[in-house]
């Protein structure tokens, strides 16, 4: 049905309904240039439409909506439209109510922390919704009278009836969670990581005697209050976070497993497990066991070549001197520097008071070096302090924080902090990345590097002393598995020169060390494996504290961010958006 509204000398202002149906309108209205181009104007005149057929048609503004333009043309200088409002159908069905569960901050999940309620304006039966019929579906579904808002229902069925317009999920009823206790926490009597300020007595710091306290646990606490969900059941406080103490050799723990002595004298290396945790926030690593050994010294003069394989804390009195090569699953000191040629791989820190030149340093937790690094290669899964600079140089760390570095590549997990970074005398500026990937990659390449290697010197082994020795022999039976290696030999009639026992037995120590690097690096690059494709939670940062001298292209979590040169320090981190500006660093 067509209806047309006489309008002598109409105004610009109110709309003209040009046709009429059961569910909708035709209106003209006339626009403004002005009107056109802005879009408030705009908005407001198609609103004032609504407004107009509302009033009109005595129908809640709510149920009426937009279909489209259905013309347009110009009449002198105004617009004149056609718009179509329709009529939406009005809702119908049952009230609905859903229960929400909720997280706490430790990442455990509670049911039933929050109730939620849809409305219709008319019930299945196409009936006008009440307050009793809300209220009913609300007490079936279980939620306790104490914590619902029973005025506030009110209001919104009241609200329903007037617009006619469906509500949704409208909380009605929060219960609160329980309390969290303080988590475990534990305490040193020594610098437990390195870092800038520590790094020269590190090593020093962590040297014990039989009997020395080693560290202490408090454990974690229970929470104080209870929570509650909206079904009224109480839920018990939660206890804070526990982190488990492990004595390992050389150290002993108390019954209540809240204190770690050393059983002997040497050095205490401390070795983190950590484990992913879900909460409020997404993912948190937090540390699940700490592992404490005590590794017994093995003093080597460094006034000559040294090739050993041994289970002990090597400390080298003087320069680790050209060609040498140290393998352990202790930790290694060099009193002097590392020279050309030398290889030292280690399942603990590496600390070297001087220099390291044309050399290879590779270690499962972090190495610190308190002289230059140059023309050398070295891997770390924790941080790398180097207290000078490094030049021409490849360093893979979790952290890696340098004085100076030029001409080298530098592969980083988290953060790479610099004083200055600058081209080397040849003008090669430094690879420069931080992010998980690369330095998963790198790692599991050093991995299989000594793998292969430590292979083919254990099946070498093998064919000298056989498969079951190889199999049987560990640290702690390995004087009475080499006397039963010498009474075999004895009743096979092979005879060996004094050398040669001296030379044979040196090898048969390696057999437990070399067997359980091995085990370590075939498993964690399983776990690479398996890491490589995650996404890092965490923040990855490039810090260049006083001055880059040449604009520089690096890379943050893959994607190349332009490192411009400055005098005043920089910062850039995951944060920044591809090839964008950097911020100021912060000192």
């Amino acid at each position: 049905m067509v209806i047309s509204e006489s309008f002598a000398a109409v105004d610009n202002l109110v709309p003209q309904i040009v046709e009429k149906g059961d569910d909708y309108w035709e209106l003209t209205i006339h626009l403004s240039i002005d009107e056109l181009l802005d879009n408030r104007k705009l908005l407001s005149r198609l609103w004032n439409l609504k407004k107009h057929i509302s009033t009109k048609e005595k129908i809640p503004i709510g149920i009426l909506h937009y279909e489209g333009i259905k013309k347009r043309r110009q009449v002198d200088n105004l617009m004149e439209i056609t718009v179509r409002l329709i009529r939406k159908p009005v809702e119908k069905g049952d009230p609905v109510v859903r229960l929400l569960e909720k997280t706490g901050e430790d990442g455990t999940v509670y049911t039933d922390m929050q109730a939620v309620l849809t409305i219709y304006p008319l019930d299945s039966l196409e009936q006008k919704i009440t307050p009793e019929k809300v209220l009913l579906a609300i007490k079936q579904s279980g939620i306790t009278e104490n914590l619902l808002d029973v005025e506030s229902v009110h209001q919104k069925v009241q609200q329903i009836t007037d617009t006619l317009e469906s509500m949704s999920d409208v909380p009605i009823a929060e219960g609160s969670l329980p309390d969290l206790g303080e988590d475990a926490q534990i305490e040193f009597f020594f610098p437990a990581q390195p870092s800038e300020e520590n790094s020269q007595e590190y090593y020093c710091s962590r040297q014990v005697k039989q009997g020395d306290l080693i560290c202490r646990k408090t454990p974690s606490k229970m929470g104080a209050n209870p929570g509650i969900n909206v079904k009224g059941k109480e839920i018990p406080p939660r206890k804070g976070i526990d982190i488990k103490l492990n004595a390992l050799e050389g150290a002993a723990i108390a019954v209540d497993q809240c204190q770690v002595h050393a059983e002997e004298n040497g050095v205490v290396t401390i070795r983190t497990l950590e484990t992913k945790k879900k909460v409020l926030n997404g993912q948190k690593v937090i540390p699940a066991e700490i592992q404490l050994k005590v590794s017994p010294i093995l003093k080597i003069d460094g006034d000559e070549k040294v090739d050993i394989t041994t289970a002990h804390t090597v400390e080298v009195e003087g320069n680790l001197k050209i060609g040498s090569r140290i393998i352990t699953n202790g930790e290694v000191h060099v009193a002097g520097s590392v020279e050309e040629g030398s290889v030292v791989r280690s399942l603990d820190n590496i600390t070297v008071e001087g220099n390291v030149s044309k050399a290879e340093l590779s270690s499962d937790q972090n190495v610190i070096a308190s002289g230059e690094v140059s023309d050398s290669k070295i891997v770390a899964k924790g941080k790398i302090i180097v207290d000078s600079k490094i030049q021409q140089s490849r360093i893979v760390g979790k952290e890696i924080c340098a004085k100076a570095v030029s001409g080298s590549t530098i592969y980083a997990s988290n953060q790479i902090t610099m004083v200055s970074l600058d081209d080397d005398e040849s003008g090669m500026i430094s690879t420069i990345a931080v992010g998980s990937r690369e330095f998963f990659e790198d790692i599991y390449e050093e991995n299989i590097s000594f793998l292969e290697q430590a292979t083919g010197n254990m099946d070498r082994i093998c064919k000298v002393f056989g498969r079951p020795f190889i199999n049987n022999v560990t640290h702690s039976n390995l004087h009475m598995q080499w006397i039963q290696f010498c009474a075999k030999a004895r009743k096979e009639n092979k005879k060996y020169t004094h050398n040669q026992l001296v030379s044979l037995k040196k090898l048969f120590e390696n057999i437990p060390t070399l067997r359980v690097i091995i085990q370590e690096k075939t498993k964690e690059n399983q776990r690479i494996e398996q890491r490589i494709t995650e996404t890092s939670s965490e923040e990855s940062v490039i810090v260049v504290r006083e001055k880059v001298g040449k604009t520089q292209e690096v890379k943050v979590n893959g994607m190349p961010v332009t490192l411009k040169a400055t005098d005043q320090g920089v910062r850039i981190n995951s944060d920044v958006p591809q090839n964008s500006g950097q911020t100021p660093a912060i000192a």
